[in-house]
């Protein structure tokens, strides 16, 4: 009875995960708009953005990983 609890707590945090990851596209996107701080350079809003999207999709790859091992 342990497995399917442990699944599903692993299934919430990655959904947490996975969801702040994807939010902070939002927020990139408003600091670059914004022209706040270092986000003044749009070369360094393109950047983040490239940096967000490779750990979001890794993210996303090792959920889907971790649990097809699982089954």
């Amino acid at each position: 009875m342990s497995k399917p609890r442990r699944t599903a707590v692993l299934g919430q945090r990655g959904g947490i995960v996975q969801f702040l990851l994807f939010a902070s596209f939002a927020l990139n996107m408003a600091l670059q708009y914004a022209q706040r701080g270092p986000w003044r350079d749009y070369r360094h809003g393109e950047v983040s953005y490239i940096m967000l999207s490779l750990a979001a999709k890794s993210g996303l790859a090792w959920l889907i990983f971790a649990n097809v091992l699982r089954t």
